[in-house]
């Protein structure tokens, strides 16, 4: 199917993009230079970072990302590979307990 990016848009800066000619080659820029030029800041008007480009993967995978207080940003350098009918978000933890030296068990 390709490939698919997780971008953070902030909202307040809604009006400036709005008005920005230019914010669809910003978008592309910042996507494009992901793992090359490291963060992917997508300035409007005054806003240093009106949008974030946060990763990009193969969308057969699910990749775990962390929005909010000011880090957006991959959880962990995972990604699982989505199966219909499975359980990715299960898989997800255990592979971020497993990170973190914990492992994970059902209550009774």
């Amino acid at each position: 199917m390709g490939y698919v990016a997780t971008i953070v848009v902030n909202v307040d800066a809604l009006d400036l993009i709005k008005e920005d000619k230019d914010f669809g080659k910003k978008v592309y820029n910042a996507v494009s230079g992901l793992g090359i030029r490291g963060e992917g800041n997508i300035h409007v008007g005054g806003f240093i970072s009106a949008a974030q480009a946060i990763e990009k993967h193969h969308s057969s995978y699910a990749v775990p990302v962390m929005v909010g207080g000011y880090q957006d940003k991959v959880v962990a350098d995972i990604a699982i590979d989505f199966k219909v009918g499975e359980d990715t978000e299960l898989e997800v933890l255990r592979q971020l307990a497993e990170k973190h030296n914990f492992s994970l068990r059902k209550k009774i």
